[in-house]
């Protein structure tokens, strides 16, 4: 028999030495946090990180103008919605904008393509015309 589960939260406790504690401590006073919302976050992103590579999804980053940093997250085709980064500070997108940016520029330089409205060929057609 399968007993139902009445409370959604669940208690977890770890033992850590002393200066990782005090480490976390400064941290989340810093950072102005709990310690029990940074574990969670900790916990809840490390177990829920690990995605299948055969779902679609759409990247959102939103902006959080009371505390004036980002969030980014993946929401997928079939529901679930997976945190990458939050409390972004504005340079650091500034920064991910631009490597992105020259990455993709690298990757067009590589496949020679200069139409912007070209795709590349897939390597079976390729073969196919006798390319290597």
């Amino acid at each position: 028999m399968v007993s139902k589960v009445t409370n959604e939260w669940m208690t977890i406790r770890a033992k850590v030495k002393r200066s990782t504690f005090i480490e976390m401590q400064n941290y989340c006073q810093r950072e102005g946090i709990k310690s029990s919302k940074f574990i969670r976050d900790l916990i809840e992103s490390n177990v829920s990180a690990v995605v299948p590579v055969n779902h679609a999804g759409i990247n959102k980053i939103e902006y959080d103008k009371r505390k004036d940093t980002f969030s980014w997250h993946v929401e997928h085709d079939n529901g679930p919605r997976i945190q990458i980064a939050d409390s972004l500070q504005p340079s650091f997108l500034d920064n991910l904008l631009r490597e992105a940016t020259q990455s993709k520029e690298n990757r067009l330089t590589y496949l020679r393509q200069s139409n912007p409205d070209s795709v590349p060929v897939p390597t079976r057609l390729k073969k196919l015309k006798g390319e290597n």
